[in-house]
């Protein structure tokens, strides 16, 4: 007897794919590390100690972005540099001003937590460490000190031994004059206005809300707040301002309350 062995073929036909991993991605700043150097110098202060006239500060920092895009381990890498204009001698006081401008990129860093992409590695978000140097260009603030009265005086910033012998507690009081909170927040709400023309929203939020911090009685300042928060549907804030706006004799603040807001 015969035995057939029957062969049968099976052929399949399809795709052969492999897997492979996705390159790595470092961490980005949402609108580009240029955009965030911009955001530095709109958000930087004048120093607290008004002894000395000083070109710019650096100050290098190493933080960590979350694999959720937040900001935390803010630390200040190597020496922070303050450098001078038209001094040749050393200030007592330096150490007063690196302090202060240490603690300020600190707070602008904190600012910025959510306007990073997290670091990838093989498409999965994953926390990472970034370092970059915080640049600030710091500028007169007055020309002329108050002294009693309604005397004034030229303030000699060429001189150093002058500045040197000021009383320093009558300088914190002429810095305080000049640089008040309403000045403070018309600034911020101008450079607020000009992210919100560039479409940079969460910039112009971060802007926009130092602002009402420091003048919350301007009914401009509380529109412009409203209609941020309300493009980013933060809603209750957004009314919130659109409300105290009304209050304030706003009618289109009112107009768009009673529109959007129960």
């Amino acid at each position: 007897m015969k035995q057939f062995i029957v062969i049968i073929l099976f052929c399949f036909s399809g795709t052969l794919t492999y897997s492979q991993p996705q390159d790595s991605k470092p961490i980005q700043f949402i609108y580009g590390i240029n955009q965030l150097d911009s955001l530095i110098l709109d958000l930087q202060m004048f120093p607290g100690d008004a002894m000395m006239d000083i070109s710019f500060v650096k100050i290098p920092l190493v933080f960590t972005i979350t694999d959720s895009g937040k900001v935390k381990d803010i630390k200040i890498s190597g020496n922070s540099t303050v450098k001078l204009a038209g001094f040749t001698g050393k200030p007592r006081n330096e150490r007063l001003i690196k302090k202060y401008f240490e603690s300020q990129s600190i707070e602008i860093c904190k600012m910025t937590e959510g306007l990073w992409i997290p670091a990838k590695e093989n498409g999965n978000p994953i926390s990472d460490t970034i370092s970059h140097t915080f640049s600030f260009s710091v500028q007169r603030t007055y020309k002329k000190v108050f002294t009693g009265g309604n005397n004034f005086i030229d303030y000699n910033y060429d001189n150093y031994e002058d500045i040197e012998n000021y009383p320093t507690d009558r300088i914190y009081r002429d810095m305080s004059k000049n640089m008040t909170n309403a000045l403070l927040g018309k600034r911020y709400h101008a450079n607020s206005t000009k992210y919100v023309q560039r479409n940079q929203l969460l910039i112009a939020e971060i802007l926009i809300d130092i602002a009402k911090l420091k003048l919350d009685n301007n009914v401009d300042l509380l529109f412009d707040h409203g209609i941020i928060k309300q493009k980013l549907n933060k809603l209750n804030e957004a009314c919130d301002s659109f409300a105290k706006g009304a209050i304030l004799g706003d009618t289109e603040a009112e107009q768009i309350k009673n529109k959007y807001c129960k």
